[in-house]
């Protein structure tokens, strides 16, 4: 009597979870945004399952339906969706003001030089007539300017 129980109920349990992991895998799993509706078929609160729908083995289509009636929407547009409320804890002047440690334009770095020449084989610096580093620096920079660039 117990064995046929048993079996009864890992029967039931399995079934159960196989059902559940159908639900959680459609809702969850399949990346889709706005698994959590307002259904107003049944007025409760529910998950919306996405089931394709199959001409032959070419898919058609999704249809929308709620997991707790079976309600099915016609379209994406008419599902009413549960949006989480959006609570913010720090305000805009909470915010750490960028730190500026010197000014960029400045720096006299090769890169911003109107001497410096890119070619895809080498950087070549006109003035020296030599292979130079976009980071290295010199006492005769002039900085490009916008026209250059």
């Amino acid at each position: 009597m117990a064995i046929g129980f048993f079996h009864a109920c890992s029967a039931f349990f399995s079934f159960f979870s196989i059902a559940c992991r159908k639900l959680w895998y459609s809702a969850v799993m399949s990346g889709n945004d706005g698994v959590e509706i307002h259904c107003p078929g049944c007025g409760r609160d529910a998950l919306l399952l996405r089931t394709p729908v199959y001409e032959g083995f070419k898919k058609t289509g999704m249809q929308l339906t709620c997991a707790s009636c079976g309600f099915v929407f016609e379209r994406e547009e008419d599902v009413p969706f549960k949006r989480a409320p959006v609570f913010s804890v720090f305000k805009e002047e909470d915010r750490e003001q960028p730190v500026q440690v010197f000014d960029e334009s400045l720096v006299p770095f090769c890169h911003r030089c109107e001497h410096y020449v890119v070619n895809p084989f080498t950087q070549w610096c006109s003035v020296h007539r030599k292979e130079v580093l976009a980071t290295d620096s010199c006492d005769q920079f002039t900085l490009r300017t916008a026209e250059q660039a």
